[in-house]
């Protein structure tokens, strides 16, 4: 099992933000109604492509940039999970593909973490590994012990996973569900519906904040996420408390978990040399 996890980074857009009003007054700029420019946009996801190209495609000249962030901008359940985290003794952080002044933005809505980073600020984007080595740069910890909360696979669960740290898939926005139905299977450390759900784990008190973190392995078995992207997983360890035949191990992005053998196999397990013996006994008084 790998160290705790001791630090939780959110991604912005879609993860802390509900990004509609952006992009329904960005559509406005341009002169685009924004169903038009949310259709071409769910378009370009799909085919991976950059969301930037929908004013290439409409045919206009990019908008302005967007304006601030504004309270009903954030989703409900965003303050209440960032100031779980703290509560709980995790180092929170938020990173992501935002422009200048996004993290004066965020702490004039009340955002309280202990650090604001943004891709303008470092001067690199994801999905660069190195964004993610900033990150853990920044958290001054091991990658293994952080956790990154995003909802795109490209640019969040892959490349974060990449760089070694842990990794929680939320399930909203139209990346999410577009990369949910993925062909191939990538699995993160936690899948989760809304930051309620993350909430919920850190402030279970199962075993402290590790605990609660980690303890959704046993709990529930994230479900397969469907995409075309691969990760190469971490090369196998034997665990120095596993014994050979005692039971299954289960690798997902690094994290090792044994599942006890069910009592059915060890009775089947005894129950084969009694079937043998018999059969040969029975031989024997032919």
């Amino acid at each position: 099992m790998p160290d705790g996890i001791r630090v939780v980074v959110f991604d912005v857009g879609e993860t802390l933000v509900d990004e509609s009003r952006m992009w329904t007054q960005l559509a406005e700029s341009a002169g685009v109604t924004p169903f038009t420019s949310m259709g071409l946009i769910g378009a370009l996801a799909a085919r991976d492509e950059p969301h930037q190209k929908v004013w290439e495609i409409l045919g206009v000249a990019p908008p302005p940039g967007r304006e601030d962030f504004e309270a009903d901008d954030l989703y409900p359940d965003a303050l209440d999970c960032l100031s779980a985290a703290r509560d709980a003794g995790f180092t929170v952080g938020i990173a992501g593909n935002q422009p200048a002044g996004a993290a004066e933005h965020l702490r004039a809505l009340g955002v309280d973490v202990d650090f604001v980073a943004s891709s303008a600020q470092w001067g690199v984007t994801k999905p660069a590994v190195d964004f993610f080595a900033r990150i853990v740069d920044v958290a001054g910890c091991e990658p293994h012990v952080l956790l990154y909360v995003g909802e795109r696979l490209d640019n969040d669960i892959v490349p974060a996973a990449t760089a070694g740290l842990r990794t929680a898939f939320l399930r909203r926005g139209p990346w999410a569900h577009i990369h949910t139905l993925r062909a191939d299977a990538v699995r993160p450390d936690l899948q989760l519906d809304s930051l309620d759900e993350l909430t919920s784990l850190l402030t279970s008190g199962r075993g402290g904040p590790v605990g609660a973190m980690l303890a959704v392995h046993g709990k529930k078995q994230a479900d397969p996420i469907r995409s075309d992207l691969r990760i190469r997983p971490p090369a196998r360890t034997r665990s120095p408390t596993a014994r050979r035949g005692t039971g299954h191990r289960h690798r997902h992005l690094g994290v090792l978990t044994t599942r006890p053998e069910s009592p059915q196999h060890r009775h089947l397990d005894r129950a084969r040399p009694t079937h043998r013996r018999s059969r040969n006994h029975a031989a024997a008084q032919l």
